[in-house]
């Protein structure tokens, strides 16, 4: 098929394709790498790929369809299919054991020909060219801090860099959702941002409503994560119990880390802001809910995994 054939394919299904993501609430901004997929799913029968997901990693897909699909949305929507913002996510790192924000991008980009062409890269882990002072709000000078905490600064930033973009692509690519369950899921990082902002007010009833979200956040990952596993809706605030169900089918489940998390009696009263006693206490939380859905999401089923994709997107006329 020569490139103006898959253009043609591309324009007939896209109308189709992208009243499927607008009906879902999928922002103008962010369908053209979900409309890219879909397009692999329902429009291509066979391949010399050998399959589907030989075809999403080649480059017929990231320098063929891609750039064609992304092109169909700007011709199409013009400046609102431009994102307006880089979308940057929040999380917490303790140099001298007090909790900084550090800003985390979801994506890193490379210059493939200036003005015409870039590298969009979707990763799950720190990269090479990047590094703590990139990202830490607070600036510190990491040759003051004795050898050993710089070492776990470091591990630490490590850590909660990966686990930060893996869970925000774990979701995104999580497969066999109802609409519901997919609106549960796309919430579930608001409450890690919410409870990183209320953390870092260093005041005790604020971090303790904090933490209620981080509860939030662990509940439902459960439940999304359930509903995918036995079409089931769950209700209810207990951890422990929707923990003890996810057993059935992730024995490796950590419920011992569960059952040191605040009852679902007690995180009721997380929210009227009357257990957190410290900062301390909130930074813990933060540190195992950001684990424990880490692991949960990692178990979703996912047709697709974008995690390290890189996609050569021909650069829109706002980039150049």
């Amino acid at each position: 098929m020569s490139k103006y054939e898959l253009k043609d394919a591309i324009d007939e299904h896209m109308p189709h394709i992208d009243e499927i993501l607008q009906e879902s609430k999928v922002a103008i901004f962010d369908r053209f790498m979900r409309a890219a997929s879909i397009f692999v799913d329902v429009a291509i029968t066979d391949s010399s790929f050998g399959s589907k997901e030989e075809l999403l990693k080649s480059e017929a897909f990231l320098k063929g369809i891609i750039p064609l699909v992304n092109d169909w949305y700007w011709e199409k929507y013009g400046e609102l299919a431009k994102n307006p913002k880089d979308i940057i996510y929040s999380g917490i790192v303790n140099p001298y054991g007090q909790p900084v924000l550090v800003k985390i991008p979801s994506t890193t980009s490379r210059v493939e020909v200036p003005n015409e062409t870039a590298w969009l890269t979707f990763p799950d882990c720190l990269q090479e060219s990047e590094s703590l002072p990139d990202m830490i709000q607070t600036p510190l000078i990491l040759d003051k801090l004795p050898t050993n905490e710089k070492e776990v600064l470091l591990s630490e930033f490590d850590e909660v860099v990966s686990m930060t973009r893996s869970i925000n692509l774990n979701i995104m690519s999580a497969s066999k959702l109802d609409a519901e369950t997919t609106h549960m899921a796309q919430g579930i990082w608001s409450h890690f941002e919410k409870a990183i902002t209320d953390i870092l007010s260093f005041k005790n009833h604020q971090a303790s409503i904090g933490c209620w979200e981080l509860h939030l956040a662990i509940e439902k990952t459960l439940k999304v994560y359930l509903k995918q596993a036995d079409g089931k809706k769950y209700f209810g605030h207990n951890l422990n119990t929707l923990g003890n169900k996810a057993r059935d089918y992730i024995p490796e489940i950590d419920l011992s880390m569960i059952k040191s998390l605040p009852s679902d009696k007690d995180a009721i009263q997380l929210r009227y802001s009357e257990l957190v006693h410290n900062v301390d206490e909130a930074v813990d939380y933060y540190k195992k809910a950001l684990a424990l859905v880490f692991f949960i999401t990692s178990k979703l089923s996912r047709k697709y995994k974008f995690n390290n994709a890189s996609f050569l997107i021909k650069m829109a006329p706002w980039a150049k």
